[in-house]
């Protein structure tokens, strides 16, 4: 048999440990970049409507900042490229902010918290807004400056965020029995609200 003396054999040294540091981080960017490809080619469009695809399968609506007039999302969205459908079960922070709707009816498919912060922010000619009964928390800002707001049917939400209809306009709003939790300053900023009425 045939032995190696200690003395031939590669010491460890600090440009070793250098060495083999700047080799894992090498490693670490290149696999920072393969997620970040994955991520990117995990979104597609319909249309203005830019949809991202959710670890669960599913997909929200990131952006729609061109959306104008009335506007009806579906439960099912389809990939154009693969064909591939996805449940729409949420629709992302400020996905409609300063857009022209008018009127937006969502979907059935949202889950209960589906309805990103500031989603409606600043759309000023927004008029009406259809919830869906699956969806039970209007988020902070959710319609925040939408000075044009007449009616927002929540009679399924059990919590509305704070400023959640700050700037808004209103003259008078009824608050669903089913709504256990109101927060800080939700209709803070509507000078000419002069009733509230709580169902």
């Amino acid at each position: 048999t045939r032995s190696i003396s200690p003395s031939t054999s590669e010491p460890f040294t600090d440009k070793n440990f250098k060495s083999n540091k700047m080799k894992i981080k090498s490693v670490i960017a290149i696999v920072c970049m393969f997620l970040c490809m994955q991520l990117w080619a995990q979104e597609f469009k319909v249309g203005e409507a830019k949809y991202m695809v959710l670890p669960d399968g599913t997909v929200e609506l990131k952006e729609y900042k061109k959306a104008q007039g009335e506007v009806t999302l579906p439960s099912t969205v389809t990939d154009p490229k693969s064909s591939k459908q996805y449940a729409l079960a949420s629709v992302g922070k400020e996905a409609f902010k300063k857009s022209g709707v008018t009127k937006v009816v969502l979907p059935a498919s949202l889950e209960a918290n589906g309805l990103g912060e500031g989603a409606f922010k600043d759309c000023k000619s927004l008029a009406y807004v259809e919830l869906p009964a699956s969806l039970k928390e209007i988020p902070k800002e959710a319609f925040r400056g939408c000075k044009s707001l007449v009616n927002v049917n929540d009679d399924n939400v059990e919590i509305i965020g704070e400023y959640a209809y700050r700037e808004c306009n209103l003259k008078q709003w009824s608050i669903s029995p089913t709504v256990n939790e109101i927060g800080y300053g939700a209709f803070m900023l509507n000078p000419g609200l002069k009733i509230i009425e709580f169902q």
